[in-house]
């Protein structure tokens, strides 16, 4: 549920994630084939500091390899054949570069999720040069979203100092929760400075709905695949 027309009310989850392989640029085509005008994603950095596009810290679930995706370079994660990838290109682990060139060229918004916990610091900083040098102007403001609220705040606070009023860094954050902070709301949205919350479908609800949209942020509602408790949820 959005309240302004800068987000949409449908966001692909990984790309089409139950269309294609999940965070690959097969799955971003086939999220801009199905309608979507947007798409989620999740960023880490690989062992050669390359950000890629890949969920998991772990290559376990998806490509059958007992390692972390920061033990491999970029050139071997890209490689990588296994499991639930294939040799066609568009189904490999993709670089966030060619994943954001990509949604650029399909004119889709980009709402990128940090999974990292090594190395934050770089990994922003890698991110939002590679935005400033691929994403184009005339599309919506990237959005970055996290889990961590401290991770959000250092960023709030590096968006407000670092740039120098920049608009090439133009980007907006958005805080995830999985659990209702009760008391703590206030503060986690006032030092992260986010522009939404993205609330897991299991913990939202009309009060806790309410009690964001009077503090000021927008609101969404995440991994919701079932029309009925999207109707629900938008219905709120």
């Amino acid at each position: 549920m959005i309240i302004d027309n800068y987000l949409p009310r449908c966001i692909a989850h990984r790309g089409a994630s139950q269309l294609k392989t999940e965070n690959t640029i097969a799955a971003l085509k086939a999220a801009a084939k199905a309608g979507a005008t947007w798409v989620e994603f999740d960023i880490q950095l690989s062992a050669d500091e390359k950000v890629m596009v890949y969920h998991d810290e772990w290559l376990m679930r998806l490509c059958r390899m007992p390692l972390r995706l920061s033990q491999l370079t970029q050139q071997h994660l890209q490689s990588i054949d296994k499991g639930a990838f294939s040799n066609h290109a568009d189904l490999r682990i993709a670089s966030f570069k060619h994943w954001i060139k990509t949604a650029a060229t399909l004119n889709m918004g980009i709402n990128i999720e940090i999974k990292s916990i090594d190395k934050v610091d770089l990994l922003m900083l890698k991110t939002l040069d590679l935005l400033k040098s691929y994403w184009p102007s005339h599309l919506p403001r990237p959005l970055i979203s996290s889990f961590d609220a401290t991770l959000l705040e250092g960023l709030s606070a590096w968006r407000t100092t670092a740039t120098g009023g920049d608009s090439d860094y133009s980007f907006d954050i958005a805080l995830l929760l999985d659990r209702w902070p009760e008391k703590k709301l206030p503060r986690l949205l006032s030092d992260s400075d986010c522009y939404s919350v993205h609330l897991n479908k299991n913990i939202a609800n009309a009060q806790r709905v309410t009690q964001l949209m009077e503090l000021g942020k927008r609101v969404a509602c995440y991994t919701v695949n079932d029309r009925e408790k999207a109707q629900q949820l938008f219905d709120i």
